[in-house]
């Protein structure tokens, strides 16, 4: 195995374990308040759409073992803050958001057989859906908290351990010559960490008066 080899498995395992263990100060900290509702909703739709069709790309495209052990974890744990905040939420707009989710994974589960027929097609298309969808969730979490001038609610530990793991998947990414998509989707990160980092630091103030 030669040095690139290693630095590569080594960035994927740091990156991939990071990326999943950061969910859950952040699970810990809407057990503790008893509320989901520092968490924006299209957060919760994008990272259950990312993470869903990131299984296609990695399944369909058999990458190595730190995707295929930590992705499906990761949406678990993604699944677990839905439920946090569909039960901390008010009775009527529970049962609202609970169909829309319902509908939205039913629709995930109907790609299946259309994925498995065309495989390489569809975990290329995966890979692009992925770096799209990664914006389109992180980029409403930084919108509401500059909306409301707070950052009550989110975990400032689930931002350094994405700031951790974007940093080693950049690094494996550079190192191994990895896919642009693997390239954009870690700047996807970075970027998003240093934002909601700027965040904190400016509406500290605010949150604990």
């Amino acid at each position: 195995m030669d040095f690139t080899t290693i630095v590569l498995s080594a960035c994927a395992w740091v990156a991939y374990v990071t990326y999943t263990l950061c969910f859950i100060p952040q699970i810990i900290t809407n057990y503790r308040i008893k509320s989901g509702s520092g968490i924006s909703e299209f957060f919760l739709f994008g990272y259950l759409n990312l993470h869903a069709i990131f299984l296609f790309y990695i399944f369909l495209l058999d990458l190595p073992l730190p995707y295929k052990f930590c992705v499906p974890v990761q949406l678990a744990l993604v699944l677990v803050m839905i439920v946090q905040r569909l039960w901390y939420d008010n009775a009527m707009a529970a049962k609202r958001m609970a169909l829309y989710y319902l509908i939205n994974i039913a629709l995930l589960l109907l790609l299946i057989p259309f994925a498995l027929k065309n495989p390489i097609w569809f975990g290329h298309l995966g890979g692009w859906a992925t770096l799209g969808l990664g914006y389109l969730s992180q980029a409403p979490q930084a919108f509401k908290m500059w909306r409301e001038r707070s950052v009550v609610g989110f975990d400032k530990t689930f931002v350094y351990m994405l700031l951790l793991a974007g940093t080693a998947e950049m690094t494996g990414a550079l190192v191994g010559g990895l896919p642009l998509q693997t390239k954009l989707a870690a700047l996807r990160v970075l970027l998003f960490a240093l934002i909601f980092l700027w965040q904190f630091k400016c509406y500290a103030i605010k949150t604990d008066a």
